[in-house]
Parts: structure tokens; C-alpha cells; sequence
């Protein structure tokens, strides 16, 4: 009976410690958040961010300027990513004001104060809660305020790095095999030159196409195109403002690397699209005040999602005004008979989930939705399994006590 018991005990073991690692989108709330609030201009924005351990448990900590508060704010995965709770630390334009993480060896804690008096927050019952002073080991400054103004000890390159390590683990979490490897030189070639060309576009999806929005940012960075078409760019002397390249070389661009059918709108709509067309040529005026460019570094990863569409990530600096940012950014292109056509780009946006790219691949859909299911079956096949065995365990006991009793 005693071994009956033991290679019970055994299997539950075995059957219940199969659970798999889950990935948390903490790279989709940080993308989401600067988006909305930038990165710290020297008034608002988000000023740093991190994993931090508050009493056991790991959280997305976030810290940002909004006028004259310092707002912190976490973030945890128990039901669906969400905000835990924020923390303002209001400050004046008397005083010094600090904000810190510090670490005991086990968890962060937050240190705020004015002056040199110090409070310690953790976070309790979804909830920052001050705590009575502790001896902490390390301590990371973040901003400090003086005479009503915030700045940033943590630097905005510590931001997107660690921006980019949240990318890479999404990366690495894709279940879909990565084929970078397996490229040719000329193939690898193709795909840099086509992510290079297109790096300054910064956001175009094809099932959504802003023809307006493609034509604002093509114009402009019609030079990076050169390598991706025959056709000769030609430029004429500006004038009264207006730039001007010949339609023949920015039709073709639309037509073979957007697969986009160019319009030719009249002079008259100059003032409303801010471009227009007239004798073979496009005028249009540069609509952006601060000088951006990005320059493409690598290609990390190429998945494919059909014969002909594949997806890309690589990295990039993106260069605004005298700042410069590394990130990770996308393309999904499409294989032609030479080169590819752009379907979607997204220059330091969040990268796409796999349910995401099923609109890429929809001949894929029903496995990955069996897939997606089947931890689903494999909690109703554990639990019949778990309940099998604790029947055959209780007859076991049965049967000896009945044997017990015989005698």
C-alpha cells in the first residue's frame, strides 16, 4: 500500500509541475505610456522605468512629470496587465525634492522627501503604503526638483534601453522559429536596403493607408529610395518654399514598393494635402520644423508568415533634433519577383504578437487558435487525471483497511 501511495504522490508531481513560463507585455504599457507622454522633455514626460520587486511580488515601475508633480505609478500582470496604483509626490518651488528606488537585497522601495527628510514607500494590497524607515544596500536617484522645476538623474538613453530589453524579451518569447540565419547575403541585402529606405515613413499599415499621412513622410525622404527603384530622381530649383521632384520617380516608388496607385491632385489643394502635382512634377512643402532621421543598424529577426510575407525586426538610431535613441522597430514586407513591397511598418513601436501577425497569416488561424486552447484541455485533462488518481488512492486505502480487517 505504501508504494501504491509513493508512485502517486510521484506522478501528481510530475503531471502538475509541466505549467509553461508566461510573457508579460510590459514593453506594450511602456510603449503605450510614452506615446501618450513622451519622454521627459525637462518639464513632463516619463523619466525612468523598470522591474521592481515590492514585497515578493514584480511590477512594471513607472516615473514621470506632469507640472508639478512627480507621478509614480505600477503596473502588474494578475489580472490582465493594469495599473496597481500611482503615487503623486506634489513639490514646490521651495526646497529640494528628491525621489530614489532603494533595495534592502530582497525589494525596491520608493524614497521620496523634501530637505532630507525621507519617506519609504512599498506596495501593499495593490496599494502604496508608507513604511517606517529601512536599511537599504542600493540606491538609484531619479529626479530631483529645485525651485519648482524636475531634473532627471536617470538619463533618457537608460529609458529606451531598458525600453529595448522589454523588445528583446518579446523576442525571444515568440514561439515562431526566426530565420535570420537561414537568409542569403543578397537576401539579407534586399531586406536591409528596403528597411533602410523606409525608416522615415515611421508608421504605414496598407489595410489602413492614410495616403496623405505616406505621401507627408515620403516626400520628404525621397532620397532614401534610390536603391529600390530604376527610375532616375530629378530636382528642380526650389521655389516660393516648395520643393519639387519629378512624379515619374515618386509614382514608382508608390506603385512598386507600397503597391499604393499615386494620385496627381491639382495645384489648387496645395494649401489643404500640402503637396501637389503639375507638369510631370510633385511641389510640396517639408512639413516638419525639427530636423528626425534614423539610421538602420541591423536586422535581428525574420519570421515567415506566408510564402510571400515575412516579418521583420531590427534595430535603428532615431536622430530629433541633437537627440538620438536606439530601439527596435518592425516591417512586415511581401516578397516580389525583385525585392519587396511594404505592408506595414512600425519604427520604434511595439512589436506585433503573434495573434497580431494572425492577420498576416490566416490559413494559420485554426491552429493557433488550437494552440492557444490547449492549456484550456490540458487543466480538464489534469483535473480528471488528478481526480482518477485520488480514486484509485482512496480504493487503495479501502481495499487495505478492508485486508486490515480481515485479519
Amino acid at each position: 500500500m505504501r508504494r501504491a501511495v509513493f508512485w502517486t504522490l510521484i506522478f501528481l508531481f510530475f503531471l502538475c509541475s509541466g505549467a509553461a513560463a508566461q510573457t508579460i507585455d510590459y514593453d506594450v504599457i511602456l510603449g503605450s505610456l510614452i506615446e501618450q507622454n513622451g519622454s521627459f522633455d525637462g518639464e513632463n514626460g516619463i523619466i525612468y522605468a523598470s522591474k521592481a520587486q515590492f514585497n515578493g511580488e514584480t511590477f512594471l515601475l513607472t516615473v514621470g512629470a506632469k507640472g508639478n508633480v512627480i507621478e509614480c505609478a505600477a503596473y502588474d500582470d494578475a489580472d490582465g496587465i493594469e495599473c496597481t496604483d500611482i503615487l503623486d509626490i506634489p513639490f514646490g518651488s521651495k526646497g529640494t525634492y528628491t525621489v530614489s528606488v532603494v533595495n534592502d537585497g530582497e525589494n525596491n522601495f520608493l524614497m521620496a522627501g523634501v530637505n532630507s527628510t525621507y519617506g519609504f514607500y512599498t506596495i501593499e494590497n495593490d496599494f502604496f503604503t508608507r513604511i517606517s524607515d529601512i536599511n537599504f544596500e542600493k540606491k538609484t536617484d531619479i529626479a530631483v526638483c529645485t525651485g519648482g522645476s524636475v531634473k532627471a538623474i536617470s538619463s533618457k538613453r537608460d529609458l529606451y534601453n531598458f525600453f529595448n530589453g522589454l523588445k528583446r524579451d518579446k523576442i525571444n518569447a515568440y514561439s515562431m522559429p526566426n530565420y535570420i540565419n537561414t537568409l542569403s547575403a543578397e537576401e539579407r541585402q534586399r531586406i536591409f536596403e528596403t528597411a533602410a529606405a523606409c525608416a522615415d515613413i515611421m508608421e504605414y499599415n496598407a489595410n489602413s493607408c492614410n495616403y496623405d499621412d505616406l505621401m507627408r513622410y515620403l516626400l520628404p525622404s525621397n532620397r532614401n529610395f534610390r536603391a529600390l527603384t530604376d527610375m532616375q530622381n530629378e530636382y528642380l530649383p526650389e521655389s516660393g518654399g516648395l520643393s519639387i521632384v519629378n512624379a515619374e520617380y515618386i509614382d514608382d516608388i508608390l506603385l512598386n514598393v507600397f503597391e499604393t496607385e499615386p494620385e496627381h491632385p491639382s495645384v489648387n489643394s496645395l494649401l489643404k494635402r500640402g503637396f501637389c502635382f503639375d507638369n510631370g512634377y510633385y511641389y510640396y512643402k517639408n512639413p516638419f520644423n525639427v530636423f528626425f532621421a534614423t539610421d538602420v543598424l541591423d536586422i535581428d529577426a525574420v519570421y515567415n508568415l506566408s510564402d510571400e510575407l515575412k516579418y521583420v525586426i531590427f534595430t535603428d538610431i532615431y536622430r530629433q533634433g541633437e537627440s538620438a535613441f536606439p530601439e527596435y522597430s518592425y516591417m512586415i514586407l511581401k516578397k516580389k519577383d525583385i525585392g519587396y513591397a511594404v505592408k506595414r511598418i512600425g519604427m520604434g513601436k511595439n512589436l506585433l504578437s503573434e495573434r497580431e501577425l494572425l492577420k498576416y497569416t490566416p490559413h494559420t488561424a485554426n491552429s493557433f487558435e488550437k494552440t492557444q486552447k490547449a492549456p484550456e484541455h490540458t487543466g480538464t485533462l489534469l483535473m480528471a487525471l488528478v481526480s482518477a488518481a485520488a480514486v484509485i488512492s482512496v480504493c487503495g486505502i479501502i481495499f487495505s483497511v478492508h485486508q486490515y480487517t480481515r485479519k
